[in-house]
């Protein structure tokens, strides 16, 4: 039998098959190998005996080489904190910090199994592409990471011990680490219904006295770095906490109780209207705004014209995980582009979600296009610059009249115009307008009712998005 079909093939458990699982769980890892690193361990014990002769050495792959020299700090990143009257985030001195995180949620697996300089790769990837904050996710146990082979859990080997030594690598690439501490509730008990998203937590105490004990540990561990975040659990409701979630709440106020002095959310929600994790002591709300796959998806980039959560102005509000860009995702450079616009215009610290970076991969090419069309979008409308009022469509405030916009938003070879035209203006119609075009027929010549210049045009198929501004 070859190799390849040796990995797919059933067989019947026995005590070696037990010995190689107690070797799997030694190694820090969660559950059981699925059935192809199994079998790749029994093949090297079948038929590599020669260089292979003991479980010990056909499971070596799994155990990192020797220990990794210890972490150095380097200089501390300032801490960051939130400011009456600013959407933004801000340094010790009150300076406004143009903070733009990217994804990392499976990254401290990589971590944990020594593959430093996989994570260097990446964190030099996002230094290059001016991203100074991930997100990483803690406690994933459910049969998504395992299959990936991300999956953590506090019962692992190590995983308090290291928490202290990967935030500050990271530091030390200049980026803040966004700790989440609840990317699962399987490792406290928990049994997610996977079909109804219900909640299983709140009902059982013995369940919420674990999630308490392991919060206090990881935040006492933490809580010195300077270069950190804590956010309570990623889409709580999805993983078994439920919507509005008191435990959530009730963890995140235990948080802030802890290390008062480190900036803290509840959680990323996925529920666009509704605004119950905007409470202090959260500092900031995040939500993975919904993915309306129209138009490339840039019916999302429209529906931030007018959005609960982008609207409130009780704290700072975080982009979070709301559309995948690049490869497994949308490809369009324009919509990258645009959606990065937009959050200027809203007042919204923006967020880099890709598919690869779920697991910590370096982006390809075509992600990596998404992710500079993305930072151009940002730099085009500094965050320092954003001041006046919204100015949506054709306004009194806007340079545009309604005939610009096509008479439908079904998009057919008659659409004139972009979908719509977003921005800020600072007073009367001839005032100063900065603004996003969202959506036009490649090489459309926008008229305006008075002088524009275009700053930039990002094309994409048929289709282009623009930002431009009053001369």
């Amino acid at each position: 039998m070859r190799y390849e079909d040796f990995l797919d093939t059933g067989w019947e458990h026995n005590t070696t098959d037990q010995k190689i699982v107690e070797r799997w769980r030694e190694a820090g890892r969660i559950g059981t190998p699925n059935l192809r690193d199994l079998n790749h361990i029994r093949w090297r014990l079948m038929f590599e005996s020669d260089r292979f002769p003991t479980i010990e050495h056909a499971t070596q792959d799994w155990f990192p080489p020797g220990s990794p020299p210890p972490v150095e700090p380097g200089p501390a990143l300032p801490v960051l904190r939130t400011t009456t009257g600013s959407r933004f985030l801000v340094d010790v001195s009150g300076a406004e910090v143009d903070y733009r995180e990217a994804t990392a949620m499976g990254l401290y697996r990589l971590w944990l199994d020594g593959h430093r300089g996989k994570i260097a790769d990446l964190l030099g990837y996002f230094r290059e592409n001016d991203i100074n904050a991930i997100r990483v996710l803690f406690n994933l146990d459910s049969d998504f990471w395992l299959t990936h082979g991300r999956a953590n859990s506090h019962l692992q080997r190590g995983f308090y011990d290291e928490l202290t030594p990967f935030v500050n690598f990271v530091a030390s690439h200049g980026i803040y680490t966004r700790l989440c501490l609840f990317g699962g509730v399987e490792p406290f008990g928990a049994i997610p219904d996977w079909t109804r998203r219900s909640d299983v937590v709140s009902s059982d105490p013995a369940i919420q006295g674990s999630m308490e004990e392991y919060a206090e540990r990881f935040v006492e561990a933490t809580r010195d770095c300077t270069s950190i975040l804590y956010e309570v659990a990623n889409e709580p409701a999805q993983i078994g906490f439920g919507s509005d979630s008191e435990v959530v709440r009730s963890l995140g106020m235990l948080i802030k109780e802890l290390a008062p002095d480190r900036l803290m959310n509840f959680g990323c929600a996925t529920d666009e209207d509704n605004l119950f994790y905007a409470l202090h002591p959260a500092d900031f709300l995040d939500e993975h705004l919904a993915r309306h796959d129209a138009w490339d998806y840039q019916a999302s980039i429209k529906r931030l014209i007018h959005h609960a959560g982008a609207d409130q102005t009780v704290m700072p509000f975080m982009s979070g995980e709301w559309m995948n860009l690049g490869t497994h995702g949308t490809e369009s450079t324009a919509t990258a582009f645009a959606s990065a616009a937009m959050l200027r215009l809203k007042y919204i610290i923006p967020a880099f979600h890709a598919r690869c970076l779920l697991w910590g991969d370096v982006p390809d090419s075509i992600t990596s296009e998404c992710l500079r069309a993305w930072s151009r979008g940002l730099d085009m409308i500094p965050y320092k610059s954003l001041v006046g009022a919204e100015c949506n469509g054709h306004w009194v405030c806007s340079p545009f009249d309604s005939h610009i916009f096509p008479p439908t938003e079904e998009a057919s070879d008659e659409w004139n115009g972009p979908i719509r035209c977003f921005g800020r203006s600072s007073g009367p119609r001839d005032s100063d307008y900065i603004g996003l075009s969202i959506r036009e027929p490649k090489g459309y010549e926008m008229v305006t009712t008075r002088e524009c210049e275009t700053l930039h045009i990002e094309q994409w198929g048929s289709w282009q998005c623009r930002i431009l501004r009053t001369t």
